[in-house]
């Protein structure tokens, strides 16, 4: 993960400690998800879409997704487009809502990633 991304989660989660938040997660690949042993996944960016409640976040892309791309659409295009979550004060795992949220999810990719983080920057990620 490079330092600007978490940097950028580091400051949502202190800034929004009390409440999960949401957003689009963007990343690159190198290699093939075929072949685990060369497969690598950088996060790129992450755009905040939602402060939800204490438990919950929920989000739809709309123009602010799209105006984010257009900002520098040449690269930002070329990126993959997965999901980012915080779990604020509890810890990192999948609850039912975020399985089905990858499942929903997953069909429109050839492969989706999901994370999930903390305030205590504690993350677990799933790749459906």
């Amino acid at each position: 993960m490079p330092k600007h991304v978490l940097h950028k989660i580091q400051f949502l989660c202190k800034s929004i400690p009390k409440v999960e938040w949401s957003g689009a997660l963007f990343y690159s690949i190198e290699g093939s998800i075929k072949n685990p042993a060369t497969f690598k996944i950088t996060l790129e960016d992450i755009l905040p879409l939602d402060m939800g409640s204490a438990a919950y976040t929920t989000y739809q892309l709309d123009d602010r997704f799209i105006d984010y791309l257009e900002e520098d659409w040449d690269l930002r295009t070329k990126w993959k487009v997965g999901h980012i979550h915080s779990h604020n004060s509890m810890g990192v795992f999948f609850s039912g809502t975020d399985w089905a949220e990858l499942e929903d999810n997953a069909p429109n990719h050839n492969f989706y990633l999901s994370l999930i983080v903390n305030n205590w920057m504690d993350f677990e990620a799933k790749i459906a």
